[in-house]
């Protein structure tokens, strides 16, 4: 783009001289021109003609230039998405994930927070981007004991109350599934996204993803069929489009069944999942 500025302004500059010199006519000697009015007052003329000229011509190759930006600028596409279970309901919370080559780094980014209020994970479900950092706070009155078996992240924060030292890093990309060794019935998702433009569905099931590069996407929900850290990677040309032109999501949804056990349930989770892929 700078080289094409710089031959633009070129040929503006040389053209303008060009045309200062087929107005000034015959050429007149330099010593003729110092006894003449014209050195005094015509070349101030042409001079300052020149000046306010060069500086149109500037003016009109810069906003030339703006307008070619604009248009080299990729201007990214946004996709309406609608999610429903196998039962046609609207499906909320479902994560649609833009799929791309480049995993972008939000480690500088201030930590997220999963609360623990009343025995409960705050929020139950936490999208982030990869690296980023999130906290653990306790806001009961009690002690918890936070950990995960999951593939993209296993980790622990043994017995602890208030808040621990230090946040816990996520640098892969995947489903987090955490649970507290305490109370099995705490359970919560964390969804590290390799996109910036990652969205999740809301109460009507609906979600508007920004794409530019692909037409293909990652699908996920907390309580889907297939088990909790399996993405379903699926292409925009090969999804259905309903009445209003929005992209239909169907996804085979397994309410969770009350367990005794967190590990029970989710500890073979990462092994199931990678043999099923």
């Amino acid at each position: 783009m700078w080289l094409f500025l710089f031959v633009t302004l070129g040929g503006c500059y040389h053209s303008q001289v060009h045309e200062v010199e087929r107005l000034k006519g015959p050429r007149i000697s330099f010593a003729r021109m110092r006894q003449s009015s014209y050195y005094g007052h015509g070349c101030a003329l042409h001079k300052s003609w020149f000046s306010m000229s060069f500086a149109r011509r500037i003016c009109k190759t810069l906003l030339l230039l703006f307008g070619l930006t604009l248009s080299f600028v990729s201007v990214a596409e946004t996709v309406t998405f609608v999610s429903t279970n196998q039962f046609g309901q609207p499906l909320p919370d479902v994560v649609i994930e833009p799929f791309t080559d480049e995993t972008i780094s939000a480690a500088d980014a201030e930590p997220a927070v999963m609360d623990q209020i009343n025995k409960r994970f705050r929020p139950e479900q936490l999208l982030i981007q990869t690296d980023r950092q999130v906290d653990f706070p306790n806001s009961d009155n009690i002690r918890h004991h936070v950990y995960s078996f999951s593939k993209a992240k296993t980790f622990e924060l043994k017995l602890y109350a208030d808040k621990p030292e230090s946040p816990v890093a996520f640098p892969k990309h995947g489903v987090v599934v955490l649970g507290c060794n305490i109370h099995d019935t705490m359970i919560a998702y964390i969804f590290v996204s390799r996109s910036e433009s990652t969205a999740v569905t809301d109460k009507t099931g609906q979600a508007t993803v920004s794409i530019s590069d692909s037409d293909e996407f990652n699908i996920w929900h907390k309580h889907q069929a297939i088990g909790p850290e399996q993405l379903t990677t699926v292409s925009l040309g090969d999804l259905p489009q309903n009445e209003q032109g929005l992209y239909v999501l169907q996804i085979d949804i397994k309410e969770p069944e009350p367990t005794n056990s967190f590990e029970d349930t989710f500890s073979g989770v990462s092994q199931t999942d990678q043999t099923s892929k």
